[in-house]
């Protein structure tokens, strides 16, 4: 593994590591999507952090993962690279390769809870929101009435 040294290698890094897992395995083990990660997130949260910090140590190989703890990742690495999109065009200098463990841990921990976790809230608030206000047909809001929150 070469170490990334400037935001676009970064964002290089993050894209490798997410395209080991495709979305249509993300949506067999979410076949909802994205109103589940959230719930899913919370309960696996502290032994996916576990596994970041321990991959962060030792950057050889990545811990092994259940399927839902892959498809969580891959939001987690689809924040990490929206993050670093910004951060390639910016003129924030890019860390020291010896800092290599602690980017890995900002960018898949700290901007998660600081970014992702949010951004996935807020998506699914206004995805609800737009099939109320623009769908041809009513949309159920509630589990009993069909719709899977």
């Amino acid at each position: 593994m070469t170490t990334p040294t400037t935001w676009p290698e970064w964002r290089d890094w993050v894209k490798n590591q997410r395209k080991r897992t495709p979305w249509s395995f993300v949506l067999e083990v979410l076949p909802n999507g994205h109103p589940k990660i959230l719930e899913a997130e919370t309960f696996y949260r502290e032994r996916l952090d576990g596994m970041i910090r321990r991959y962060a140590k030792s950057p050889k190989r990545w811990p092994n993962m259940d399927a839902m703890e892959r498809a969580i990742m891959v939001y987690r690495f689809d924040c990490a690279e929206s993050l670093l999109g910004i951060l390639a065009r910016s003129p924030f200098p890019s860390p020291s390769p010896q800092n290599f463990g602690l980017v890995v841990e900002w960018l898949l921990i700290t901007c998660w809870y600081w970014h992702g976790e949010f951004h996935w809230s807020q998506y699914q608030e206004h995805v609800q929101l737009a099939l109320k206000v623009h769908s041809p047909v009513p949309v159920p809001s509630r589990p009993e009435d069909g719709f899977a929150a």
